[in-house]
């Protein structure tokens, strides 16, 4: 599970953001089309709506804040399901055109809680990107390092589905688009079946 700003183990409103550097390896000096983004989610209450973006980030450091540092690209809005250790899709129609060399900034936008503990699923692994967190209730206005209050082994997963070039493909295994890969995507291919 993940770092949350909560009340009585109830959250409140949390952001959560990882960046990518496009300018290195398979992509640099490429146009990118991204198409889906999936993301590990911890969430013991009630499904919440969130928001899923992709963001240019103008000065390719840490990213500070919407609309400070950052220029949104595309979003897709979409729910936190219940359960432990998600993994959750959003696919993005149109698919997000990011010029080449850019610095991006995937986020996870959750609404604050009313009955249980909602945040990102991570891991301990080494990571190229810091992750961050804003959460104007408890003080967090831009955005903080993980590591910076206390948390350095806590690292959000997240997986870009991109292709180089603009233009892209749809989310896989997200069947019936409702930026979840779950049981109802695979009914939906069972009964599709002949």
């Amino acid at each position: 599970g993940g770092i949350a700003c909560a009340a009585n183990n109830i959250t409140t409103e949390n952001t959560y953001a990882v960046t990518l550097d496009l300018s290195t390896g398979d992509t640099a000096g490429s146009e990118v089309t991204i198409s889906c983004m999936s993301f590990g989610t911890d969430n013991s209450g009630s499904n919440l709506p969130m928001t899923v973006g992709i963001w240019l980030d103008s000065d390719g450091g840490d990213p500070t804040a919407p609309g400070t540092d950052l220029t949104l690209l595309g979003s897709k809005e979409t729910v936190i399901a219940q359960g432990a250790f998600n993994l959750q899709s959003a696919s993005f129609d149109p698919p997000i055109c990011v010029p080449a060399d850019s610095v991006i900034v995937a986020t996870i936008d959750i609404q604050p809680s009313t009955d249980g503990f909602a945040t990102f699923a991570g891991n301990a692994s080494p990571s190229t990107s810091s992750t961050y967190v804003l959460s104007a209730s408890c003080g967090l206005t831009t955005f903080t390092k993980l590591e910076d209050i206390g948390f350095p082994d806590v690292n959000w997963v997240v997986d870009l589905e991109a292709t180089l070039g603009c233009g892209g493909s749809d989310c896989p295994g997200d069947f019936n688009d409702d930026g979840i890969v779950n049981g109802a995507d695979g009914g939906l291919l069972i009964a599709a079946w002949d």
